[in-house]
């Protein structure tokens, strides 16, 4: 019996206990996958600044404010399209910089005209499996090849900081409608190889 009063009293005080609340992240992240098509031959070099511009909001019809403050890259997928008309393979690949200059590259080639050649990579380790954002030592991140038509995956976790100021979009690209409007960049920045296949792309 007395067992049986101690195990009560010990079960009714655990029950009492209130648990200290978790820890809190006040940045927002957000994990997303961005997809772009290639809209000519593809030979692109994304930098740094083309991603944290990647997504911005319009002030005005001239100028507008970046969404993304620092972004972490999970993987690249690259898709290359056959070209039907033609019995050359189509060919893709990814390559990845550093802060040394040096990289490491992947390709692959299409099998006959029925299949596309598929590319999937993650960065190498080093400086770019960790975030990234204003002010990195880092220039180019990756390049692409591929014709046109070629499908880029883009998977990011970009992070949005409460109460940071707010910083200009380096390269607007045009903005086609007015003030509060947000918008999807170019991947390759003014090159303007890459486009989302998202709305409300710049002109």
């Amino acid at each position: 019996m007395n067992k049986l009063k101690r195990s009560k009293r010990r079960g009714q005080r655990g029950q009492n206990v209130i648990p200290h609340p978790p820890s809190y992240e006040s940045s927002v992240l957000v994990d997303k996958v961005f997809r772009f098509q290639a809209n000519a031959s593809l030979s692109a070099t994304t930098t740094v600044t083309n991603v944290l511009d990647l997504l911005y909001t319009a002030t005005s019809s001239t100028a507008g404010y970046r969404v993304i403050d620092a972004f972490k890259i999970k993987k690249l997928r690259v898709w290359a399209p056959p070209n039907p008309a033609s019995s050359t393979p189509a060919s893709a690949s990814i390559q990845w910089y550093t802060t040394s200059g040096s990289f490491r590259q992947v390709a692959d080639v299409s099998m006959g005209q029925s299949e596309p050649a598929f590319v999937e990579s993650r960065p190498p380790m080093g400086d770019l499996r960790f975030w990234i954002g204003t002010g990195s030592s880092l220039g180019n991140l990756f390049l692409v090849t591929g014709p046109a038509g070629t499908i880029v995956d883009l998977h990011i976790i970009y992070r949005i900081t409460i109460n940071l100021p707010g910083v200009v979009v380096t390269n607007s690209n045009g903005i086609a409608l007015g003030a509060g409007t947000t918008y999807l960049n170019y991947l390759d920045g003014t090159t303007k190889k890459l486009p989302p296949l998202d709305a409300n792309v710049p002109t």
